[in-house]
């Protein structure tokens, strides 16, 4: 009796290795879709909403400027700013005048370009400069490189202060300000 094997059915043994594979095919391209949305919604590793550095609140040609800077009241308590009121950072995974914040890190936190001058209440001698891998120049406050965050948009904003217990407000001193918080940071 000669048996016919029918690829499509279950009980064949081929059809149900196809409906396997073609499932974990399909699991992997939705794992890889949904971490790709997660990435750009978020501030995951990559750059902010929009997928590019140009979303962020300091453009490219802002890198070779110089900024002031300044002590101000926040929520959080003491922390440095620009003159002009943006709150600075600190990455914690940095070490001393050695930033680790590249590539998709910088469209969420772009680095602060060299200090010009600074306010009394600053203490001049804790301020510095690194020059960053990709040869641009980043002004650094007790060693510690130096970040804007991209999602504060105006004057006292400081949404990234504590985010993903990385990104902290740096205190006139030149240590961490605020508590760490949930989310991504970068």
């Amino acid at each position: 009796m000669n048996r016919r094997i029918d690829p499509v059915r279950q009980d064949s043994g081929y059809g149900s290795t196809m409906r396997r594979l073609t499932l974990v095919i399909a699991a992997i391209a939705m794992t890889a879709a949904a971490c790709a949305a997660a990435d750009a919604e978020t501030d995951g590793v990559g750059a902010a909403p929009g997928g590019s550095e140009a979303s962020s609140p300091v453009a490219a040609d802002d890198a070779a400027e110089t900024v002031g800077l300044a002590v101000v009241e926040t929520a959080d308590g003491e922390a440095l700013a620009t003159s002009d009121g943006r709150a600075v950072y600190l990455f914690r995974w940095d070490s001393e005048d050695t930033s680790t914040c590249v590539d998709g890190c910088l469209g969420t936190w772009p680095p602060v370009p060299a200090v010009s001058d600074s306010a009394d209440s600053v203490d001049a001698s804790l301020v510095g400069v690194i020059e960053r891998p990709e040869g641009a120049t980043q002004a650094t406050y007790n060693g510690w490189p130096l970040y804007f965050y991209y999602r504060d948009t105006a004057p006292g904003d400081i949404n990234g202060s504590g985010l993903g217990g990385s990104w902290f407000l740096v205190s006139p001193d030149g240590t961490a300000v605020g508590e760490p918080r949930g989310g991504y940071g970068y």
